[in-house]
């Protein structure tokens, strides 16, 4: 089979291959670096990964400031009202999705980040059961 995929991509024109190379490439970078995020217009803004650029900045659509977020986050789709509820619960809470690390029986941090909810249900236990390491305001 590894035989069979290499002698193929032998035969693949060049600007095919370079075509697939830049495509694939997009789609590994494009969710990374921070965000900047309106929540009245439900889109992000990708920071890229320049760390010395980035800061909030106001929306460029309806002008209200947009709020910074971390690489972690993924945004819904704009027309996901509920998923989108629930990144608002999560920000008014000091949840920016920064890395929040799981605790074990006894309440000790464990060196495992714990998954960020998907609806708001669980959004609620999620910010009671790791409150101390929400962002201050």
């Amino acid at each position: 089979m590894l035989l069979s995929t290499f002698a193929w991509a032998q035969q693949m024109p060049v600007k095919v291959a370079c075509f697939i190379q830049r495509t694939l490439c997009a789609t590994k970078t494009e969710d990374m670096g921070h965000k900047n995020v309106c929540l009245n217009c439900r889109k992000a803004f990708n920071m890229g990964t320049d760390y010395n650029n980035i800061r909030e900045a106001d929306c460029p659509e309806c002008g209200r400031p947009m709020i910074l977020m971390s690489h972690r986050f993924r945004p819904p789709k704009k027309t996901d009202d509920k998923k989108w509820l629930t990144v608002e619960y999560l920000i008014e809470n000091g949840f920016k999705y920064q890395h929040v690390y799981k605790k074990n029986e006894a309440g000790q941090l464990l060196n495992t980040y714990a998954d960020y909810p998907n609806n708001l249900r669980d959004a609620k236990e999620f910010v009671d059961e790791y409150k101390e390491q929400a962002q201050k305001k």
